[in-house]
């Protein structure tokens, strides 16, 4: 499920239709949370949620809790720029109680392109070539958790809760995207592993 506050509702969704073409996701759905706030069983019918913004959400407080809510039942969460914003993107309990795996505290627009990597990591398999516009800065690990992508000068890239619940990229998924690469393939990648679905790593 694409959590998109973002004109992905209204105008079609890129990133979407990117994930439809690998053709191994099975439902890929948008769920509009400028308007309202998903249930925890409306998030219950997904193996992974993916959460983003360019808009402010309905209630930051509520999608904040049903998401943590979500992970304590089992599910997996995928959180991405804007929603990292400490001032106005997700609040409640997936940030309080550090659900996430990374933190930012504040952002940039200024090409940045993927430095060092895990590339032993599924999440990177057959991931070479990353460059984003929209960059989260001061970024830091939560407690247990692992960065496992970094940008060139040094920031979180990509960051994984120890137990596997939770992914965190910095990066911006939405409608007016500017980042260029393979930032899908690291999202795909990033579903399967949180499924529990294995990908090839080269070697």
């Amino acid at each position: 499920l694409l959590l998109a506050a973002d004109d992905d509702n209204d105008l079609g969704s890129p990133i979407q239709a990117m994930l439809q073409a690998y053709g191994d996701l099975g439902a890929i759905d948008l769920y509009d949370p400028r308007t309202q706030t998903p249930t925890l069983a409306d998030l219950q019918a997904y193996d992974v949620v993916v959460v983003w913004s360019n808009y402010v959400f309905a209630d930051a407080t509520a999608i904040g809790n049903v998401l943590a809510d979500y992970v304590d039942a089992g599910g997996k969460v995928i959180d991405t720029m804007f929603g990292l914003d400490p001032s106005w993107g997700y609040q409640g309990r997936f940030r309080t109680e550090d659900y996430t795996a990374m933190k930012t505290t504040s952002y940039t627009f200024n090409t940045i392109c993927l430095g060092t990597y895990d590339t032993g990591h599924p999440i990177f398999a057959g991931v070479t070539d990353v460059c984003e516009y929209y960059e989260g800065t001061g970024t830091y690990l939560t407690p247990n958790s692992t960065g496992i992508g970094y940008y060139t000068d040094g920031e979180l890239f990509v960051a994984t809760k120890d137990n596997g619940t939770v992914v965190t990229i910095n990066g911006y998924l939405g409608y007016n995207y500017q980042w260029t690469g393979q930032e899908d393939l690291v999202l795909h990648n990033a579903i399967l592993w949180l499924a529990g679905v294995e990908t090839d790593v080269p070697w």
